[in-house]
């Protein structure tokens, strides 16, 4: 992992593991899209259809990019998210 920390800092890693897992549930939603809009164009023409799927799936890299952006904050880094530990003396 310190070849990756070295390259990238950690709050850019940690933002793009965040986006990879919200990428899971935006992925299965914009599947679930394209199911209702085939069902809603089953009667118009194949030209249709592909030129209303192709919009949707520009959707995915338009919405990773968002929620990468969404969740990077530039100047937090992960050694600022540890809480301190009270011990009693």
């Amino acid at each position: 992992m310190s070849s990756l920390e070295s390259l990238f800092s950690s709050e850019i890693i940690r933002a793009f593991g965040w986006t990879l897992l919200h990428s899971l549930w935006q992925g299965a939603v914009i599947f679930l899209l394209a199911l209702v809009l085939i069902m809603g164009l089953r009667k118009q023409g194949p030209k249709t259809r592909y030129a209303a799927l192709c919009s949707l799936f520009l959707l995915i890299p338009a919405l990773f990019s968002a929620t990468f952006f969404m969740i990077y904050e530039p100047g937090k880094t992960v050694a600022s998210e540890v809480v301190p530990v009270l011990t009693s003396e």
